[in-house]
């Protein structure tokens, strides 16, 4: 048999009931219930009660061994006398309890993992990793190569029946078409006993599934594996195969952290006729499930399915769970098909709004709607990690959470019709004024403060002293906001730029007033506001000789990165006039603390900062001893579209400067 085996419509079906029964079960098992197995077999139809019964006793007898108890056979025959040959099946694929090989125990004399051994020569089988409906997979030794493997085997054994074998061997296909680093590799695919079994790279890392533990992941840690797994995804839509079943549980770690997706067992192959994996037999798991698998509409299960599970993860990761809930499987999949996915900022308010915008998207009840492409998802991932505006969604509130409601259901449309009418005609009638399109100084005035972001890691510009947040930038925003008759807010960010600038564009910041350097690339991101230019000068501990630039041959100099003396360094160096080796630092004091403790032999900063870090005269400011060096311009950064809040900090900062202001808060200082 091969993936191409043709299936008649009632085998699907057949196939389809039994797998919905099973994860209903197994979802039962796991949230710590104890479902029963004859009141499945007295809902199911009386064709699949036979087939149905073997696997839910593959799955009881698995759960009751992980949980400590020890089934017996007698048990089994007592509750069903009709079925002594099926349980004596299952009980022989499985072991008793007692035999059965676990990754800590191995298995002992006479075990099912023996038997498996004896038929699979070249592998020694360490132990059982873990196991589904269908399938088993052993930790093993590839005895020639000396390598640890996971090796995969149809679960019944000598028991599967034609279609299990046929959905195995499909599986084993599907991902040797793959070659990606992030999706698990297929070593080799073989027949032992005419039973498949196929040969994959071990992971080390355990699955994702296990690393969460229901509190919300660092957002860009969990982008970062979502963008990974988005590409994974992406190539193997690009090579024709829809996983379908993507989930924590199918995504493994490497030590590093690296995700490798796994278990291809419901991969829908897209270019091959009518076959085993192209039946559109709805499968997956409901959590992560997409709304045409819910409501079982086959023809439709495509890639956008694996974007919506991809959605499903990365609101996982954010959050700390999973959209919907329920307390049956039933009811978890109406609220898939027909409820509007919350927003993650519901659950947890500090999530970024792009990565909910992006998170809503995936998770449309319309295919048509969500990301046009995996790859598309992973982009705007990628765009959302380096401070760069989304390209496929756009950034959207409640309002436009309440449009999408309003084109999914055409009476609550007309009602906002009627509404959004009459609320016109009022704000016209009582003259209520509406924001003007450039909001940024009304937004301002109307909440009577102004959003500062700084680093509170840049002596003398904003440090702590006493716990309290001082320093130049610290007065000089508060002088600012004075001007403009509100209070200044300060939110504390340590420095990075794409971070920093990504609070900018979100609107959490009305400015960014942070001893920021003013460079052509982030002049194409922010406006800038200039207001100090100073000169860069070197830092050396006390006796340090430097009376020509040639005494920076040699030396190690300190700066911090993405700065004015960043530039200037490694322009002198290519001047031939630089020091052995540049060491670049993220925060400002860092590049003198290297002074300091020797690491370095000269620190490049601004004059402002190199004056306080020399007043205790444990380093001097040396004579730039004819370098040309650069001044550092420094800016206050505000969005591009900001221009009335820009025209008014810039009115105050000229005000300051005509009646003093500016300078007295600038000399205490520099003193």
């Amino acid at each position: 048999m091969s993936a191409t085996l043709s299936w008649d419509d009632e085998a699907r079906g057949q196939l389809l009931r039994v797998e919905r029964a099973c994860d209903t079960f197994e979802d039962a098992w796991r949230t710590g219930h104890r479902p029963v197995i004859e009141e499945f077999l007295v809902r199911a139809l009386e064709a699949d009660r036979s087939v149905l019964f073997r696997e839910l006793l593959l799955l009881e007898l698995h759960y009751r061994t992980q949980n400590g108890e020890k089934p017996d056979q007698d048990e089994y025959r007592q509750r069903f006398p009709d079925r002594d040959e099926l349980i004596t099946a299952a009980f022989t694929t499985t072991g008793t309890p007692a035999e059965a090989p676990t990754l800590l125990e191995g298995a002992s004399t006479g075990t099912v993992a023996e038997r498996i051994r004896a038929k699979i020569p070249g592998y020694e089988l360490l132990g059982e990793l873990g196991r589904g409906a269908m399938g088993v997979v052993y930790k093993a030794r590839q005895v020639k190569l000396n390598r640890s493997v996971a090796l995969k085997m149809i679960l019944a054994g000598s028991h599967a029946d034609e279609g299990q074998q046929a959905r195995f061997r499909a599986e084993a296909h599907a991902i040797a078409r793959l070659r990606h680093p992030h999706i698990v590799q297929i070593h080799e695919i073989g027949e032992a006993d005419q039973l498949p079994y196929f040969v994959l790279e071990f992971v080390e890392g355990g699955s994702l599934a296990q690393k969460l533990d229901g509190s919300p992941q660092q957002f860009r840690a969990a982008v970062r594996l979502v963008e990974q797994l988005a590409r994974a995804v992406a190539y193997a839509h690009e090579r024709g195969i829809v996983h379908r079943d993507l989930k924590p549980g199918n995504v493994l770690l490497t030590e590093a952290g690296e995700p490798k997706i796994a278990d291809f067992g419901l991969a829908k192959v897209t270019d091959v006729g009518s076959s085993l994996t192209v039946t559109g037999v709805v499968m997956g798991s409901p959590s992560y499930m997409a709304p045409e698998q819910a409501r079982g509409d086959v023809r439709n299960v495509g890639p956008a399915a694996d974007v919506y599970a991809l959605g499903v993860i990365l609101f996982e990761l954010l959050t700390g769970r999973v959209p919907f809930v329920a307390e049956t499987t039933a009811a978890l999949l109406r609220k898939v098909e027909s409820e509007e996915a919350p927003a993650p900022r519901s659950f947890c308010p500090s999530i970024p709004k792009e990565l909910e915008s992006v998170c809503l998207k995936c998770l449309e009840k319309d295919a048509s709607y969500r990301y046009p492409s995996a790859l598309a998802l992973a982009d705007d991932l990628a765009h959302f990690l380096a401070g760069k505006p989304l390209v496929h969604v756009k950034v959207h509130g409640a309002w436009g959470r309440f449009r999408r409601r309003c084109r999914r259901n055409p009476f609550l449309a007309r009602i906002a019709g009627f509404t959004g009418f009459f609320s016109l005609v009022a704000l016209v009638t009582l003259g209520i004024t509406l924001p003007p399109k450039d909001d940024s100084l009304w937004r301002v005035q109307r909440s009577h403060k102004l959003v500062v972001g700084i680093d509170p890691n840049c002596p003398p510009y904003a440090f702590k002293k006493d716990g309290q947040l001082t320093g130049f930038d610290v007065e000089l925003a508060r002088a600012i906001a004075g001007r403009l008759g509100v209070e200044a807010e300060h939110h504390e960010l340590y420095w990075d730029w794409a971070g920093m600038n990504r609070e900018l564009q979100t609107r959490r910041l009305d400015v960014l007033l942070s001893a920021t350097t003013i460079t052509e690339e982030r002049k194409r991101q922010v406006a800038f506001i200039e207001y100090a230019r100073d000169p860069l000068v070197f830092t050396a501990r006390p006796g340090t000789s430097f009376k020509s630039p040639r005494d920076l041959v040699g030396k190690v100099v300190a700066v911090q990165e993405g700065t004015t003396a960043h530039d200037t360094i490694e322009r002198l160096q290519r001047e031939g006039l630089g020091g052995k080796e540049i060491v670049r630092y993220r925060a400002s004091p860092e590049p003198f603390a290297a002074v300091q403790s020797g690491t370095a032999d000269l620190a490049l900063d601004h004059q402002l900062i190199a004056r306080y870090a020399s007043r205790e005269r444990k380093l001097v400011v040396v004579d730039t001893a004819g370098c040309a060096l650069d001044a550092e311009p420094l800016g206050i950064a505000l969005r591009l579209d900001a221009h009335a809040l820009r025209k008014a900090i810039e009115d105050a900062l000229r005000a300051m400067k005509d009646d003093g202001e500016f300078d007295r808060i600038r000399d205490q200082w520099t003193r």
